[in-house]
Parts: structure tokens; C-alpha cells; sequence
């Protein structure tokens, strides 16, 4: 039989299942090489950060790496997202991931690198096994019933997640993981604090942050999207949640965010723009603090 009729024998089999199409997840970032991220010693540890997303090695710029499966050929996204955490976390918050546990799960067979949803939701379980604080996720796709009560149990034994909202532009529908209720969905903005015109936009957004991972060798080409947004964000909420371990990741944020846009909360940058690695130009465009509150629904 064909997959469509198969998931409704399925559904009509085991009603209170949840079950769907394996559906495929990208990476949210364009091209570019990202930054290394020479790894100091010296700071302070921000606990266990967790990356689902496509490695090729395992050796990360002297990072205490942990695979929390073994690694198979795959991309250079997940390098690239990590090292932009590695230098968010030691140049704007002086801290270092006790543990950083990468998790390979973009294939990079077929027209382009994807995970499946039977991917995730092992490498959600494997994270909260591995006790992943925050856990950034820099791939994006349809709702899918398995991976939402895959998300829901890992928000319930308290893993913070972080995830890109998407490059789909303004008018895209909503892009999963990142539109899940209590995951921190981030967009991204350009260097001047303007919102980036292929992010998403939309009542999930959470917050935003720079989108740029930029190229060591070619500055002029930097790589770009929610892929290098959403680390920053898991950068600061390791850092601060370590310090801070009373505080919730929403009170984080809110209190670390600069206001931007409409007043408040608002579907372009959330409670606003989280602005460490941010020019000096961009940081004089700010309204101050942000006062903003999240919507009851994220």
C-alpha cells in the first residue's frame, strides 16, 4: 500500500498514538564557514549544552566534546552553529560548556543535508539521558504529532530548547521545532539591528539575535540565518541558568533582550534583540531593557 493509506491504517489502528510521515528537517543557514572559537581556560563552566544537528568530526577547536552517539560523515552545519556558541559563550559571557554533547543527525545523503523526524526524537531522548540543560536545534520542517510529544517530554524533565525560526521569510508558515509551545523559537537580525529578510516572523517568535556566522577567511561572505541566531541564545541561557539556576529561560531572556520594534512583544523580534557580538553602531540604535512578556501561548 501507499504511505498515505499505511499512516491511516496506522492511525485508525493505535488512535491514542501519535503518528506521522517521517518528515524531513533543514539546516537554517546559508553558506559560509564559521569562526573558530579558541576555547580559553580560565572560565567558568555554563554546564551541559547539547547540538542536534550534521557534524563531520568530532574535534571542535579544543572543546570538551562528548558524542552522545558515534559520529558518521555528515556536514559542516553543526560546526559551524557550535562554534558560534563556543565564541558567544567565552567572549560575551566568559564561560565554557562542561559538557558539549553533539549529536550527528543530518544526513548527508540525497539533494540536500536533512534529519528525519525518527533522528530527533531519538536525539532528544539521548540528550535528556545525557542531562542536557540546553539543547540547540538548527533544523527546521513541518509539525510533526511524533516530534511534538518528542519536544513535550524533553521540556517536561527540564531541558531547555533553543531553535532556529526559520529562513522562509516573513510570510512562511511556522517552522518546527522552533513553533512548539515552551521552545525558544529565534530569529535573526543584521549587525545594524534590522530584521533579516528571510526570517520568520510570527506568534512563536521568541527572541532574536544576529544572524551571521562569520567566514575567517572571506568577511565579505559571511554565512547567515536562524541556524546562527539560535546559538547565541543557547549561549546566553547556559551561562546564565549556571549562575543564575532559580531564574526560568524566559526571565533570562526578557531581562537580557533590548526592546526593538513595535513596544513590548511583537512577531518580528519577540521580546526583542539579545545584542552581545553586536557592532558598536547597532548597540546605539537600542531603546534600552526590554520590558516585554511573553505570550501566554509560548
Amino acid at each position: 500500500m501507499g504511505s498515505a493509506a499505511a499512516l491511516d491504517l496506522l492511525r485508525r489502528s493505535e488512535p491514542a498514538a501519535p503518528s506521522g510521515f517521517n518528515h524531513l528537517y533543514q539546516t537554517s543557514g546559508f553558506a559560509g564557514i564559521a569562526m573558530a572559537a579558541p576555547v580559553a581556560s580560565g572560565l567558568r563552566q555554563a554546564g551541559a549544552i547539547g547540538i542536534v544537528d550534521g557534524f563531520a568530526t568530532a574535534a571542535l577547536d579544543g572543546a570538551p566534546v562528548t558524542a552522545v552517539a558515534p559520529l558518521r560523515a555528515g556536514t559542516s552545519h553543526g560546526a559551524q552553529v557550535t562554534r558560534v556558541l563556543l565564541a558567544e559563550l567565552s567572549q560575551g559571557y566568559g564561560a565554557v560548556p562542561g559538557k558539549l554533547l553533539l549529536d550527528n543527525v543530518v544526513s548527508a545523503a540525497g539533494a540536500e543535508p536533512a534529519a528525519d523526524v525518527a533522528a530527533l526524537v531519538v536525539s532528544l531522548d539521548r540528550m535528556a539521558s545525557a542531562h542536557a540543560r540546553v539543547v540547540n536545534i538548527s533544523l527546521t520542517g513541518p509539525d510533526n504529532p511524533v516530534l511534538a510529544v518528542a519536544i513535550r517530554r524533553a521540556l517536561d524533565v527540564g531541558e531547555v530548547i533553543v531553535a532556529a525560526a526559520g529562513n522562509g521569510g516573513p510570510a512562511a508558515p511556522s517552522a518546527y521545532p522552533a513553533a512548539y509551545p515552551g521552545v525558544i523559537a529565534v530569529a535573526a537580525v543584521d549587525a545594524n539591528m534590522r530584521p533579516w529578510a528571510y526570517s520568520a516572523r510570527g506568534p512563536q517568535i521568541a527572541v532574536a539575535a544576529l544572524g551571521a556566522a562569520p567566514s575567517e577567511a572571506d568577511i565579505a561572505n559571511p554565512g547567515f540565518g536562524t541556524s546562527f541566531a539560535a546559538p547565541r541564545i543557547a549561549a546566553l541561557l547556559a551561562a546564565g541558568l549556571a549562575r543564575r539556576p532559580e531564574l526560568s529561560a524566559k526571565a533570562l531572556i526578557a531581562a537580557s533582550a533590548i526592546d526593538a520594534g513595535a513596544p513590548g512583544w511583537d512577531p518580528v523580534f519577540g521580546v526583542g534583540i539579545v545584542a552581545s557580538g553586536m557592532n558598536e553602531h547597532s548597540l546605539q540604535l537600542a531603546k534600552g531593557g526590554s520590558t516585554a512578556e511573553f505570550p501566554a501561548s509560548r
